[in-house]
């Protein structure tokens, strides 16, 4: 795969039948994965955990981390505490970034771009 296809300015990932996003991500994940060079033995689950992991190792709490998540607290404190979405985005952003290093890579202007060789994004 050389490039992704977007198929509608409302979907990223349109649905091929009919109207809407598609229902069930599993084969176009596998298709972003090859675009990736990862293993399809990846699943979303893996990457939200990773996620997680890096923005734990870089000090977030853990409510940042459940809001960076999705996942909703039950806890009393929780209710008062809300992290504002501008506030999350940006600890996201961090959190990519820190990632990209990692892998090898910078975040530069909403675009991967490699440290050394080949086309990332």
């Amino acid at each position: 795969i050389n490039s992704l296809e977007f198929g509608s300015e409302e979907w990223v990932f349109p649905s091929v039948r009919g109207e809407g996003p598609i229902k069930n991500v599993r084969k176009t994940f596998l298709v972003v994965l090859g675009y990736a060079g990862l293993p399809s033995e990846i699943t979303p689950h893996v990457l939200r955990h990773s996620f997680a992991t890096v923005a734990n190792g870089m000090n977030y709490s853990e409510l940042t981390i459940a809001g960076l998540l999705g996942h909703r607290s039950g806890t009393v404190t929780s209710r008062y505490a809300h992290n504002v979405d501008t506030a999350l985005a940006a600890a996201a952003d961090r959190v990519s970034a820190e990632i990209a290093r990692l892998m090898g890579m910078a975040l530069e202007d909403d675009n991967l771009i490699p440290f050394a060789g080949g086309k990332v994004g």
